[in-house]
């Protein structure tokens, strides 16, 4: 059947008519053909490349041809047209005195390194900014690409009338900065010297034929931890010193220094700038670093070494020009004029004795450079990287998603795009971040190039007016770290580059984002809190491939969409206390616009402060909330939301959830998780986030994470919690948005704000959440009454519903099962406020009067339940949810229904005094009185009784209740674990896996009750054996014989346990033919080919299971299989 796909423009919108675009992109790269050879360089100057360095490198060195523009930073703003692909960079051949190009001969370019200089006419200063994502910047060189271009003679137009003001100086500048510690791991700047035990430092610079009648500027960057107000003191030649003040630090836990720029000026005595850089601790606790600074002096235009840079900024704006005069030149001596580096042209000039002259405009600032390219050792020769694949990333089709991944992973990459392809019906391209540098940014990292590989698909979408060809999702494969460079060695992998905020300081104004992406309009980049996402953006943190096959695989079982069950009506909200109680307030507002706005869904509160609160030596904790939150998890939920406090290891103050509980969850089915709360998702640091094992984890977990990876600020943690949960469960034209649809809309609603950036999402952004939303469960009537009727206690309750479609038209070939709670009144509920800073009040409806299975059949539901004695007897509305699910897994609905009312007792019942009848089991049925266990074995309980089964837990006394060596400490409530059988209210199955046991002898009681409150209980012996080998009763195969393909059963005794799984297939004569390895041992699967990939003949062959716990010896079984043709 085909599939509708349906893609959804709310966030963004582009033009219905073709607009004239800033930027403009070739077809092809210049990189599709042909051999190229990476350089790279450090600096900013002239390079050379000898004819011998050219033939090594396979190049042809009479047709050599230079490609690129360097490791300047890339302008983060798109109001200005950036070079596409890679420009051509003109060279200059020095050819000897034979005029031919040939052995001994170098030629010579333009590069610039990682330092942009930019001039700064207000402050009459030139400043630089460093590339905080590489240490190089990168060109490559070939001979394949046609005839070079070479840096022809250049002639400025005549001044005529103009003024001509003649120049004989220059502004020259220079920076040290040492980057080596960065001190919030966060944010792009690096510190270099600390000034603590050593508080001078000294710095010696020369600058050439200064002028020492003019004054240098030193531009000064620090920072300082100190109580009271700090100062730094800069010396020139131990004589002038000047201070630059630092304000006194405000102990706020996430200010991690105070920051001080300021510019001194001081009077030169010499070429030689002799610095002295004093750190005046006003106490021994003060601690200060170093930035960096600048210097910007004035030289003498004379010549000196083999090429010379130089520029002059007085006649800016005159509409003068300038009469260069450059004094001790030889004949030889050229000057280029490089101020565009993509048309560098050789200045025509004069010589006069020793003065090379010429004249040009200088209402714009010039940059030149002087050079004798006759002086071969004057000159560095760039690094040769090496070869380089072919690709063409401009050649690629329109796409609606795209994949930047690592490498190292781009065969997982690919895996999950065919997926896309195949089970969406997306588009999608895959790239790696290199191919994506080399035609973006030059080959040099840089996050930006990730945003101009998805501008040039938006504006190509753009310019045709095609909204359908504009990329909606783009998926970053693989870990970053908040140190792009690699500067320090502990700071974790980068694989896939950060966007870090400028803001280095100050945690809670300093981020990481992925946002940064996004943002493709032409008039974003340049203030990032205020742009607005046109894609949405998710990320894999993944270091190796195992972790990589980890999430593509959970991502690809998600999308199949073949684990039905009740678990897709579930939703839960925790809260954590305290802070009066702003946390649960928050979360309850949410809770309660998806209860209003999607009334089909069961929606679980878990607020803190609801529970009585305990303190031991580890501190306080809430034990009975944090298991009801841990056995949502295995009984299996669509939507997990937290608000609250956290961090990298864990929610909440008492460790609700811990880094160690997220690592060993084996939940089946897999909750997308959004957490309102600090840096519980901070992925860029070396050690692994909470949020991150969320993901990573193979055996559970989440399919998804929407999380903060900085410190943020409650409030506005609300606002984009609040968009993000409302648009996940809207619809428009009666589809649900893909998740990165709803992270774009969210973080767009919230408007300009920092707090938003911080957070970010870890999974697919292509996928949709497993809604069971085609289809609608209708009640028909309770009691035959279509009408609202009185349900009362002890009364028994029969509702007939049916299965329709969004029209409500009856889908008469639905056949399946229907899973059904019907829950008393709503309550008030006051929290206990524990930590005396203030209680709130919430309604829900803890009290389920009911939850079973019930037979769909041909669209029909009908069912029978009793009524507990234990209801609330006063009079309001009731609740039914319903989720079902047809036989064949191609049908889903769900529903519910309030149109009824629960009250009052029913006076006519019959009484009698027998309770329940309960049969009690340790992991499977072969269980008996005495065995041995693992450490953490489930509890099966059948329970039956003809008048019902009490799990109200309304009524004093009268819960499921199972308690351990009968020590009443020891007791534990498990009404919500009884699940009524198909079509019964009278009978059911409780399964319970039970916390970690140490190794000894144990009893567990299980007390029952009835509807009418008689009650029973049971009790069995059992011994814990830590490490015990788990057994398999029966290994089976359906179907046997095969065909096609055939899936294998197994069935043990380790029930909700992390099992490693091995099946093995062999041949007759005892060769192994098929091998799989996973981390339980459901769903296993084979399609009858061998792992050459071929298909096996037919014939009769034998398959092995093996299986293991973490800590206990192998279990194997086997069993036959007939393989027909």
């Amino acid at each position: 059947m085909k599939k509708l796909i349906i893609f959804l423009y709310i966030f963004f919108a582009l033009p219905g008519l073709p607009k004239a675009q800033i930027q403009t992109y070739t077809s092809s790269s210049v990189l599709k053909q042909g051999k190229f050879v990476k350089i790279a360089v450090t600096t900013t100057g002239i390079y050379k490349l000898t004819y011998s360095d050219l033939s090594s490198m396979g190049v042809n060195p009479a047709d050599v041809r230079i490609f690129g523009y360097g490791g300047e930073p890339l302008n983060q703003h798109f109001s200005t047209a950036f070079p596409d692909d890679l420009p051509e960079v003109a060279i200059h051949m020095e050819k000897g005195s034979d005029g031919v190009f040939n052995a001994g001969d170098y030629i010579l370019f333009y590069a610039k390194g990682v330092n942009k200089w930019t001039y700064n006419q207000s402050s009459d200063l030139f400043t630089h900014s460093l590339n905080t994502y590489s240490e190089k910047g990168y060109y490559f060189v070939s001979s394949d690409a046609g005839t070079g271009k070479k840096i022809e003679a250049k002639t400025f137009p005549s001044p005529g009338g103009a003024t001509v003001v003649p120049i004989e100086s220059f502004t020259d500048y220079y920076v040290h900065e040492k980057e080596l510690y960065n001190l919030a791991n966060s944010g792009k700047d690096f510190y270099g010297e600390i000034f603590e035990s050593v508080n001078t430092f000294n710095y010696s610079i020369t600058f050439p034929n200064i002028i020492v009648s003019q004054p240098i500027r030193v531009r000064l960057d620090v920072a300082a931890n100190a109580s009271t107000s700090s100062t730094f003191s800069m010396q020139l030649d131990n004589a002038q010193t000047k201070q630059l003040n630092v304000p006194a630090f405000n102990n706020n836990s996430y200010q991690k220094a105070m920051a001080a720029r300021g510019v001194l000026s001081f009077t030169p005595t010499g070429n030689a700038v002799n610095l002295k850089l004093v750190y005046n601790r006003p106490n021994s606790s003060a601690r200060a670093y170093l930035n960096f600074f600048e210097i910007n002096a004035q030289r003498k235009l004379k010549m000196d070494g083999t090429y010379m840079p130089f520029q002059h900024t007085s006649l800016l704006g005159s509409g003068s020009y300038a009469h260069y005069k450059l004094s001790n030149a030889t004949a030889s001596v050229q000057i280029w004029d490089v101020t565009d580096a993509e048309n560098i042209g050789r200045v025509e000039t004069t010589l006069t004795k020793d003065t090379l002259n010429f004249i040009a405009p200088a209402t714009t600032l010039k940059q030149f450079i002087a050079l004798d390219p006759s002086q071969s050792a004057g000159f560095s020769k760039p690094e040769i990287i090496g070869s380089i694949d072919n690709q063409d990333l401009h050649a690629m089709p329109q796409a609606e998603m795209l994949i930047i991944t690592h490498s190292r992973f781009l065969s997982q990459a690919e895996k999950l795009a065919q997926a896309h392809r195949s089970m969406d019906n997306l588009r999608v391209n895959v790239v790696t971040n290199e191919q994506v540098f080399n035609e973006f940014s030059s080959g040099t990292p840089d996050a930006t190039a990730y945003r101009r590989f998805a501008k040039m698909f938006y504006d190509r979408a753009k310019t045709t007016g095609t909204t359908a060809d504009a990329p909606k999702y783009l998926l970053l494969f693989g870990k970053g770290t908040f140190d792009n460079r690699k500067l320090i060695s502990t700071s974790g992998e980068n694989l896939i580059l950060t966007y870090q905020a400028d803001e280095s300081l100050n945690e809670t104004q300093s981020y990481v984002t992925d946002d940064y992406f996004g943002f493709l309009k032409d008039n974003e980049g340049s203030s990032i809190s205020s742009a607005t996402l046109d894609l949405g953006v998710g990320r894999f943190p993944v270091k190796s491939t195992d972790e990589a096959d980890v999430v593509v695989n959970k991502t690809i079982n998600y999308m199949k969409n073949a684990n039905n069950g009740k678990w897709k009506n579930q939703l839960c909200f925790l809260a954590d206390d305290g802070d009066n109680a702003l946390h649960m307030n928050q979360a309850d507002n949410i809770a309660r616009i998806v209860e209003e706005s999607v009334p089909a869904y069961k929606v679980t509160k878990i607020y803190l402060d609801a529970y009585k609160q305990e303190i031991n030596a580890s501190g306080e904790t809430y034990p009975v909330a944090r298991k009801q939150m841990h056995d949502q998890f295995a009984k299996g939920l669509l939507y997990f939301n937290y608000t609250g406090h956290a961090s990298a290891l864990g929610m909440s103050n008492e460790n609700i959830i811990s880094i160690s509980d997220i690592l060993s969850l084996s939940n089946t089915v897999l909750p997308l998780w959004v957490g309102a709360t600090c840096d519980f998702l901070q992925f860029d640091n070396r050690t692994v986030s909470a949020g991150e094992n969320v993901v990573l984890n193979e055996n559970g977990g989440g399919i998804g994470i929407f999380s903060a990876a900085r410190p943020v600020y409650a409030n506005e943690n609300f606002d984009v919690n609040r968009y993000f949960t409302d648009y996940l469960f809207r619809k428009v034209n009666g589809e649900h948005y893909r998740i990165g649809d709803v992270l774009a809309i969210a973080k767009n609603k919230v408007g300009p704000q920092i707090n938003k950036l911080s957070y970010v999402y870890m999974g697919d952004p292509a996928i949709k959440l497993a809604y069971p939303t085609k289809n609608v469960v209708n009640t028909v009537s309770i009691n035959n009454k279509t009408t609202s009727d009185t349900l009362t206690a002890l009364s028994v309750a029969e509702v007939k519903a049916e299965v329709t479609d969004l029209n409500g038209t009856k889908i008469t070939d639905f056949n399946g099962v229907a899973y059904v709670d019907v829950y008393d009144k709503k309550v008030s509920i006051t929290t206990q406020n524990n930590n005396n800073e203030g209680a709130m009040t919430y309604t829900d409806r803890p009290n389920v009067l009911f939850s079973g299975k019930v037979t769909v059949t041909n669209g029909d539901i009908s069912f029978k339940f009793m009524l507990p004695k234990d209801i609330k007897y006063n009079f309001g509305t009731g609740r039914i949810n319903y989720y079902a699910v047809s036989d064949n897994d191609y049908y889903e609905a769900q529903g519910n229904y309030e149109n009824f009312i629960v009250g009052g007792t029913n006076a006519s019942v019959e009484y009698e005094t027998d309770g329940p009848e309960i049969n009690l089991y340790l992991n499977s049925l072969q269980f008996n009185d005495g065995d041995k266990v693992n450490e953490t074995p489930q509890l099966i309980a059948y329970i039956n009784d003809k008048n019902g089964i009490n799990k109200v837990g309304s009524g004093i006394g009268h819960d499921i209740l199972l308690t351990l060596n009968n020590d009443p400490s020891q007791s534990k409530v498990l009404n919500d674990y009884f699940e009524s059988n198909a079509n019964s209210y009278t009978d059911g199955v409780l399964k319970y896996k039970l916390s970690s046991l140490s190794d000894g002898e144990y009893t567990l009681t299980l007390k029952a009750w009835d509807l009418l409150n008689n009650s029973s209980e049971k009790t069995i012996r059992f011994k814990v054996v830590n490490g015990l080998t788990p057994s398999i009763f029966t290994v089976s195969n359906y179907p046997n014989p095969a065909k096609d393909g055939t899936t294998i059963l197994v069935s043990h005794d380790r029930p909700e346990t992390v099992l490693k799984t091995k099946v093995e297939i062999f041949n007759l004569a005892g060769a192994k033919l098929w091998e799989f390895n996973q981390n339980n041992a459901d769903q296993i699967s084979w399609d009858l080919r061998a792992a050459d990939g071929r298909k096996v003949r037919g014939g009769l062959y034998i398959y092995k299971v093996s299986i293991q716990t973490t800590n206990s010896d192998t279990y194997s079984k086997s069993n036959k299989l007939l393989i027909i043709e």
